[in-house]
């Protein structure tokens, strides 16, 4: 670390690097520490920024896993070894969408969902947090959803 430089702030350099390199899982770490640094402190703007990029580009690699895991799924009927792998693929890719959401959700202090998604009475965090875990729900019982036969 070079001088005048916190632990914070070569934290949000490492993510900022990351962020350039498109490696999101080890951005979303990094964001991830900054926050355990101190989790009663708000998030600066740009800080929140590094945060939702982070996630957001996970947790949108993950979907797009699972959407595709999905589609293979419709078309493996017969095959029954493929079918078991394809839902246990789809399984693990769900419980990791779920990981991350969750840790997004311990973060209830931070302003950064707030942008993206409407949450009522922002400034008082019991009612921000069951907001952001309906958000939560919703999404997680929207993929459960797609899985369901019509």
């Amino acid at each position: 670390m070079s001088r005048g430089c916190t632990y914070r702030d070569e934290l949000r350099i490492r993510a900022k690097l990351y962020e350039h390199a498109d490696r999101y899982p080890e951005m979303a770490c990094e964001m991830k520490r900054l926050f355990d640094l101190d989790p009663t402190r708000q998030f600066s703007p740009e800080e929140r920024n590094l945060f939702s990029a982070a996630y957001k580009n996970v947790v949108g690699s993950r979907r797009f896993a699972h959407r595709v895991l999905s589609s293979l799924q419709k078309t493996e009927e017969g095959d029954e070894m493929t079918l078991s792998i394809l839902l246990s693929m789809k399984k693990k890719e769900e419980e990791e969408i779920t990981r991350l959401c969750d840790q997004v959700l311990v973060c209830p202090l931070c302003e950064c969902l707030g942008h993206h998604f409407p949450i009522p009475d922002r400034h008082n965090p019991v009612r921000r947090t069951q907001s952001l875990l309906q958000q939560n729900v919703r999404r997680l019982q929207s993929l459960q959803s797609r899985d369901r036969p019509s």
